[in-house]
């Protein structure tokens, strides 16, 4: 199969040498890498890895707003009145 497909990339029809090598991939299950949970221990299962995103994400974009320093603010009026 290998052969036919480098026959095919050779010969110019590549749709058909990459849908020949795409049928010599394996088909199983790929793995990914567990993840650490917020008190260190590992997590490799799907629906915890999810779950540990969505915690992750939601204490990202959900903080508090932070008030500017007032030198910032000061130097942002000057700067207007300029």
């Amino acid at each position: 199969m290998a052969a036919e497909g480098e026959q095919r990339l050779q010969d110019g029809r590549l749709h058909d040498a990459f849908a020949n090598f795409r049928q010599l991939r394996s088909s199983f299950i790929r793995f990914s890498a567990p993840i650490s949970a917020a008190d260190g221990t590992l997590l490799s299962d799907r629906r915890s890895k999810l779950a540990r995103w969505r915690e992750h994400y939601e204490g990202l974009l959900n903080r508090q707003p932070i008030s500017p320093p007032a030198e910032l603010v000061q130097d942002a009026s000057v700067a207007s009145v300029a």
